[in-house]
């Protein structure tokens, strides 16, 4: 029995994850619906706050689970963090240990915002609710890591 689960436990970190760091519930749905139906395999999870997303990455980085791709709102609001604007979050991001196994995608309205994510660190960027844009993203992140 516990070989099969360390063996359930393996297959899950391996399997491609996708972080959501976006404060737009509406946006959030959209998005988990056209990963849902383009990629049913993928395991996608969702903060609405960028301080618990970093928090919940440096505790998975722990544990060797961390999301292959990041996809981040460029206007994150009302958040606790001193770096609530998604430049700051991929600026921090790029910092860290596990940096080197994330594809971050930056996503926003404002053409400023999605240069400012560039320059920080963001692999790609999209247009807010440009889907097929978005798609097209996760599938060069999945590509980057032979997934």
């Amino acid at each position: 029995m516990v070989v099969a689960n360390t063996a359930q436990s393996e297959v899950y970190q391996k399997q491609p994850k996708i972080l959501i760091i976006d404060d737009d519930q509406c946006i959030k749905d959209i998005i988990i619906t056209y990963i849902g139906c383009v990629y049913p395999d993928l395991v996608v999870s969702h903060f609405f706050s960028a301080k618990v997303a970093i928090q919940e990455l440096s505790e998975t980085y722990q544990n060797e689970s961390v999301p292959t791709i990041v996809i981040i709102d460029g206007q994150l609001k009302g958040d606790t963090m001193p770096f609530c604007h998604g430049h700051a979050v991929v600026s921090h991001l790029r910092q860290q240990p596990y940096s080197d196994q994330l594809y971050l995608i930056a996503h926003s309205s404002d053409p400023c915002c999605l240069s400012d994510m560039c320059q920080s660190g963001a692999d790609i960027s999209v247009q807010k609710a440009e889907f097929s844009q978005l798609m097209s993203a996760i599938r060069m992140g999945l590509s980057k890591f032979e997934l």
